[in-house]
Order: structure tokens, then sequence, then C-alpha cells
């Protein structure tokens, strides 16, 4: 099973008149691979096997490896298996506009899996909860060796923040405190099952056919977060035609 773990991100300040400092590259939408960067992130490089050719853009990325680092991953139980996780890619997106996006890409190990309804609140909640570190960030720019820990669910302001003093020339970043020019928000998960994986979901949820072969079914997800009676966070599901 692929996981697709998206973290949204509003950038407003090409619509305010203020000098925000905002560095014009990398030439989003479409930077100069291999030769632009995203400072404190990495670099752009090309995505393996492009962009869909029915979305914009998304051919060069961000090969964001120093954003978001993993400490090790919870093995979940079910059925009296462990089911392992491993990331694959961290990346990043800008429109060249106002809209962008992190992006995590992660797999189970085992390639055969049923899941019901409940093992699979469990497998999202341990998934969430996941431990990650993010660059502590001063008005000299990032501290070296230091860094927040958050969970995958709650990882999606800071990143914002991150991006915020990466896409800033270094002179101005000490105007940047209290400033909310960049937003993030709660991640978005996608899934994409293999021919031998099925999960069981309880309601029902509208499809939108792809192509011949494949439709999407998209659903919101309730996930309990320590005294919150429940976040949200949004669920797509990546289905053969005939499931």
């Amino acid at each position: 099973m692929l996981i697709f773990l998206q973290y949204p991100l509003c950038d407003i300040r090409d619509f305010i008149e203020e000098e925000t400092g905002k560095i014009p590259l990398p030439s989003w939408p479409a930077p100069r691979p291999y030769k632009e960067f995203v400072r404190e992130m990495g670099a752009v490089r090309r995505r393996g096997k492009g962009g869909g050719p029915d979305w914009l853009g998304e051919n060069e990325i961000c090969d964001a490896k120093s954003a978001l680092k993993f400490g090790e991953f919870k093995a979940l139980k079910h059925k009296g298996k462990t089911i392992g996780l491993a990331c694959s890619s961290r990346h990043f997106y800008f429109d060249g506009f106002a809209v962008g996006k992190f992006e995590l890409v992660m797999m189970t190990r085992s390639r055969k899996l049923e899941m019901s309804s409940r093992g699979f609140h469990d497998f999202v909640s341990v998934l969430l909860a996941t431990s990650v570190s993010i660059p502590i960030l001063a008005e000299a720019g990032v501290e070296p060796g230091r860094y927040l820990t958050r969970s995958l669910y709650s990882a999606g302001s800071d990143l914002a923040e991150l991006y915020l003093y990466s896409s800033t020339r270094t002179k101005l970043l000490k105007n940047l405190k209290g400033r909310q020019w960049v937003f993030g928000n709660e991640p978005l998960l996608f899934l994409e099952l293999g021919p031998k994986e099925e999960i069981e979901f309880k309601n029902s949820s509208p499809a939108i056919d792809l192509d011949q072969q494949s439709k999407l079914n998209l659903r919101q997800y309730w996930y309990r977060k320590g005294n919150l009676k429940a976040s949200r966070t949004s669920l797509g599901g990546l289905l053969p035609k005939s499931a």
C-alpha cells in the first residue's frame, strides 16, 4: 500500500504591499532542476516519472529531506502480523502564486493486506502519531542541530513556518517574528491499494472515475487527538474500477 500524506500551505505574500523579502527562486512552477534549491530544505530535482498529464506542473519538485526527519516508525500489529512502514520520499512543490504542499510518500512492507474498519482506524492513529523532527527557526534562520518534535498530524503549521523562513532573504529574517504570511493545516491522506490489498470502510463514499482502470474514493476521517473530541483529516483512496 502506498500512502501519500500531504500538508497544504497558502502563501499570501504576493497579495500584500509590505516588503516581505520573499526570494524569487526557485522559479516555480517550473524551476531548473539540479540548479535551484529551497534553503534549509533541499535541491530541486525532476520527478522520477514526471508529473501527471492531467495535472498542473509537478514535473520538478524540491527534494525536501532536510525539512522533516523521522525517528523510528512504530510497527502495527494486525491479525498477529507486523505491518512495517517505510518513507520513500519527502518533497515540496509550489505553484508559483499562493499554494504549495509538502508531501510524504510512505509504503507498507507487506504486499498482501486485509484490514477491517477498526484495524484501519488503529493503523491511521499509529501513523499520525509518529514523531518527526523539524528544524528550529530563529532570526538568523535555522539553528544548526536543533529541532522541534511534532507528530505527523500536527506538523503542518511548523512546515509552513519553515517555508516562510527558507524563502525569505537572510537580512530580513529578523522581521518575520509574528508575521502570519504562510499558513499550514492538517494533512490530507491518500492511499493507493495493490491488487492483494483490501480495507473495509463502514460508510460509503463518493467515487470519481479517473480513467478506464481506476477510480478515486473520497471520505473524511475523524481522528482522536489528545483531549480533543475529534480532529478531522481527509482521506482519498485510489482503487481499481472493479473494487
